[in-house]
């Protein structure tokens, strides 16, 4: 009998610990990873596109609508703002500079670089719950309110999206 409260004991504390969700250490180093992969792996070709450029929009997002330099983009009930800057270049840090220069702690400050581009990821928290997310590559970028579970995934996403735009 008491090796079967053991064992009980043992599954329900796997349980609990398992739904607990990711930790902010974690997040931080998926969310680093997942976005590094993106940057270095191969453009994605476009499918979707706005006045200033073309960019490649996964298959669960939408466009709720779309500016001259920019797109709402929607993935179930998170949004994504996409901004396209013919005006920088693709290794321009410029864009980078101004928003991690801001009095917002920030979580995340990771930078890419290769020869032709130079990308970041930012990520703060706006309160217990969720956390800003702005991925960039050059003059573009895409920003984002997710909870800490989807700020991986949301990274590799926007990083994607980025590494596309034409």
């Amino acid at each position: 009998m008491s090796r079967k409260i053991s064992l009980f004991f043992i599954i329900l504390v796997v349980i609990v610990t398992g739904c607990g969700g990711i930790s902010e250490k974690e997040m931080k180093t998926e969310a680093e990873r997942m976005a590094g992969e993106s940057f270095e792996g191969k453009a994605r070709e476009p499918n979707e596109k706005i006045e200033s450029g073309s960019f490649f929009l996964p298959e669960e997002y939408t466009v709720s609508s779309k500016k001259p330099n920019n797109a709402v983009l929607k993935k179930g009930e998170q949004k994504f703002l996409l901004f396209i800057n013919n005006n920088e270049k693709g290794d321009s840090k410029e864009s980078y500079k101004t928003l991690q220069s801001s009095d917002e702690e920030l979580t995340i400050n990771k930078t890419f670089e290769n020869k032709e581009k130079f990308g970041y990821l930012l990520v703060y928290k706006t309160n217990e719950e969720k956390y800003e997310v702005t991925a960039g590559i050059g003059g573009n970028k895409v920003s984002t309110i997710a909870e800490k579970e989807a700020v991986p995934e949301s990274a590799k996403e926007m990083m994607k999206m980025l590494k596309s735009v034409q």
